[in-house]
C-alpha cells in the first residue's frame, strides 16, 4: 500500500525563477574585460527567456522576502502551472500586519536558477499579490549570503552607558503598596521548615540580599508577615521567593494594561533592525518606609522586610508597566512590554540614535540593564518569539 501511495504521488513541479531581462548588447567584444560581463548577463538571459527550459518547467517570477519563512505564490500562478490537486496545508501563515493569510494548500515544486535547485513545499495563498520566495529557499538557491557579525555591537552602548550596565539600579520615585479599605492582616508566627542540606544556601542569599540592600532586618513588630518557599536553580543554586498570597488579595491594582501582541507586531512592518533590553524590574523600584512593612517575612534566621519591590506583588507588573511608558514617553521607535524594551529602526542610523537616546534616559532615570539584552537584531527574531508565545 505504501508503494501505492508513493507512486500516486506528483512529482516535484519545477519552476524557473524569472529575471526579466532583456538580450545582451553593447559590449565591446575587442576588450577581453567585456566578456566576462558578457557572459554573466547571457547566463540571466538563457534563465529568464527559458532557452533552456525543460518539459513541464513553468516561468514564475518571484520576489525575495528574507523575512517570509515558506515560499507562497498566488492562487492565480497555481493555476497556471497546472500541477494537479494541492495538499491540503495545517499551517497558519501570517503577513506583516499579522494578519492570517487564506491558504488553500501546498505542493512540493523545485526552484531552479543559474543552475541552482532546491525542493520547497510551496504554498499556495489567495489575495497574494505577487509569488513570496522565503527564506530557506533564497538561502538554498544562494541568491544571499548571511552577514555573521554586526558593526554595531553591545561594546559600544556599554562603554557608552556604563552605569546602566553595571549592578543593580534604583528609581528615584519610591512606590507605594496600597491595600483596598477592610484589609485583614495575616501573619505567620513560626518560619516554614526549610531541608537541612538548604539552610546554609539560604543564609546566603539572606546575607547577599541583605548586602545589596533589598531586604533588611526586622525587630519590631508588624501586622504582616509571610512565609518563603524555595526554589532549586540550576548549578545547585536556590531562589527565594516570597508568599504574598494573603496581602495580594487586598492590594489595589493599577490596571495599567500590557500591549497586545498583534499591536506589537503591526509595529515590525518597516523595521529593519531592533534591540531588545531586558530591565528585570523587580528590586529595582524603591519601596516606601510604610509599604516595606508589609512585605514583611520570616525565616530560620529571622524576620526581614522588602526595601525594594519584590515580585510577587500582584500590582507590580503593572505598576513598572506604567512607570516604563511614561520615562520613554516622547522617544521614537520604542515599546514597552514586561522587562523588554523593544528599540527598532528602518535602518542602522535610526535604529542607533533612538538606542542612544533611551539608554540616556535609563542612565537619568537610574535604571540597569542585564546582560541578557540582544544588540541591533533581525526584527523577525522577536516576531517569531512573540507569536509562539502568543498562539
Amino acid at each position: 500500500m505504501a508503494d501505492e501511495q508513493a507512486a500516486a504521488a506528483p512529482a516535484p513541479q519545477e519552476i524557473t525563477l524569472g529575471l526579466q531581462l532583456v538580450p545582451p548588447g553593447n559590449f565591446d567584444f575587442n576588450n577581453a574585460s567585456e566578456w566576462p560581463r558578457w557572459i554573466r548577463h547571457f547566463e540571466r538571459f538563457r534563465i529568464a527567456s527559458g532557452l533552456d527550459r525543460k518539459d513541464q518547467a513553468f516561468q514564475v517570477q518571484f520576489k525575495l522576502d528574507t523575512g517570509a519563512a515558506v515560499t507562497a505564490i498566488p492562487s492565480s500562478n497555481f493555476s497556471a502551472v497546472k500541477h494537479g490537486p494541492l495538499q491540503a496545508s495545517h499551517k497558519v501563515l501570517y503577513g506583516p500586519g499579522n494578519n492570517v493569510l487564506d491558504v488553500k494548500g501546498c505542493f512540493k515544486g523545485k526552484l531552479n536558477i543559474r543552475e541552482k535547485f532546491t525542493e520547497q513545499e510551496i504554498y499556495v495563498v489567495s489575495g497574494l499579490s505577487r509569488a513570496l520566495l522565503g527564506l530557506p529557499a533564497i538561502e538554498a538557491l544562494q541568491l544571499i549570503h548571511r552577514l555573521h557579525t554586526v558593526q554595531v555591537g553591545q561594546e559600544d552602548f556599554t562603554a557608552s552607558y556604563p552605569a546602566v550596565f553595571k549592578g543593580l539600579g534604583k528609581l528615584k520615585e519610591p512606590y507605594r503598596i496600597e491595600l483596598e479599605p477592610g484589609a485583614v492582616p495575616f501573619a505567620l508566627s513560626s518560619p516554614r521548615r526549610v531541608p537541612i542540606p538548604l539552610r546554609d544556601k539560604v543564609k546566603s542569599e539572606l546575607d547577599r540580599m541583605e548586602g545589596m540592600g533589598v531586604i533588611s532586618k526586622v525587630t519590631q513588630p508588624t501586622a504582616w508577615c509571610a512565609g518563603i518557599v524555595v526554589v532549586p536553580k540550576a548549578q545547585g543554586k536556590i531562589r527565594l521567593c516570597m508568599d504574598l498570597t494573603q496581602l495580594n488579595r487586598w492590594v489595589c491594582r493599577e490596571r495599567h494594561l500590557l500591549p497586545a501582541v498583534d499591536q506589537m507586531l503591526a509595529m515590525f512592518t518597516d523595521t529593519k533592525v531592533f534591540t531588545k533590553l531586558d530591565a528585570t524590574w523587580f528590586w529595582q523600584v524603591p519601596l516606601a518606609e510604610e509599604s516595606s512593612l508589609l512585605t514583611t517575612f520570616i525565616t530560620p534566621f529571622g524576620r526581614y522586610a522588602f526595601n525594594r519591590l519584590p515580585f510577587g506583588i500582584s500590582s507590580a507588573p503593572e505598576h513598572f508597566q506604567r512607570r516604563m511608558t511614561q520615562m520613554l514617553e516622547g522617544c521614537d521607535g520604542v515599546s514597552c512590554h514586561a522587562d523588554d524594551i523593544l528599540v527598532y529602526g528602518r535602518d542602522h542610523e535610526e535604529h542607533k540614535k533612538r538606542l542612544h537616546r533611551v539608554l540616556k534616559k535609563l542612565e537619568e532615570e537610574g535604571l540597569t540593564l542585564n546582560e541578557k539584552c540582544k544588540f541591533s537584531k533581525d526584527p523577525m527574531i522577536f516576531v517569531d518569539h512573540a507569536r509562539r508565545h502568543h498562539a
